[in-house]
């Protein structure tokens, strides 16, 4: 519930109200919630991003098509997050009795582990589906910078491993990886700031009406509701 006017004073702008406003934050239960989620917003989507950028940046380093594969997978960071959410609702799209369903539910089907019921499958697990598109997103970004610095990086050093004998993953993971650890770190800061951001994607799929909120979200639904006093913290 949101407290009284009288207590935060979200109804006269610009007066100070003594933090009433944080502790309102962290005592509310949705607030709670809004800010565990955005946690593992955090905490998941940079580390599996740059994870899956890096290694699809291994894979397809010095094949031919190297460009194309590159085109392909940078592809979703130039769509909006409007745009994926309802690319990614249609993927998720629930059996109905027509037969129609979404793919990631025909996929899930076929290994008996579907359906999803996304997103009425609320909490925990509906913000892990939204973060698979999110994911998908930012992939693209971390595979082209990655794939640079791999490219950056002296070949001497790798062929002076091999001689040494190591394998290809091996001079890889030991003399590649360390080499680019700056840019993996900016990789990683840079998706964590867009993740923190991310309002988009729960707006669009209702996280908030089914337990997937966010801290973005609840201060745009927060500001519709009491105004900029209790959603800005004021």
């Amino acid at each position: 519930p949101i407290p009284s006017p009288a207590r935060c004073l979200i109804d006269k702008g610009g007066e100070w109200n003594n933090f009433a406003n944080f502790r309102w934050l962290f005592s509310n239960h949705d607030a709670l919630f809004a800010l565990w989620h955005t946690v593992l917003w955090t905490l998941v989507t940079p580390a599996v991003a740059t994870i899956v950028g890096l290694a699809y940046a291994y894979a397809i380093d010095k094949i031919r098509g190297e460009a194309f594969a590159k085109a392909l997978v940078f592809l979703p960071t130039a769509i909006s997050f409007v745009g994926a959410a309802v690319i990614w609702g249609l993927m998720y799209q629930q059996p109905s009795q027509s037969g129609a369903s979404g793919l990631v539910n025909v996929v899930l089907n076929w290994v008996g582990l579907g359906p999803i019921n996304f997103p009425t499958v609320g909490g925990w697990r509906l913000t892990m589906w939204m973060i698979v598109v999110m994911i998908w997103i930012q992939a693209g970004f971390a595979t082209v910078v990655l794939s640079a610095a791999i490219k950056a990086v002296p070949g001497e050093l790798s062929e002076a491993a091999k001689i040494d004998g190591a394998t290809n993953g091996q001079a890889f993971r030991r003399v590649v990886i360390p080499s680019i650890r700056p840019t993996i770190i900016v990789v990683m800061v840079t998706i964590s700031v867009a993740t923190l951001k991310v309002f988009d994607l729960v707006n669009t799929f209702g996280g908030d009406r089914f337990g997937g909120d966010t801290l973005a979200n609840l201060m745009y639904n927060t500001y519709k509701t009491a105004g900029i006093g209790l959603a800005g913290g004021k």
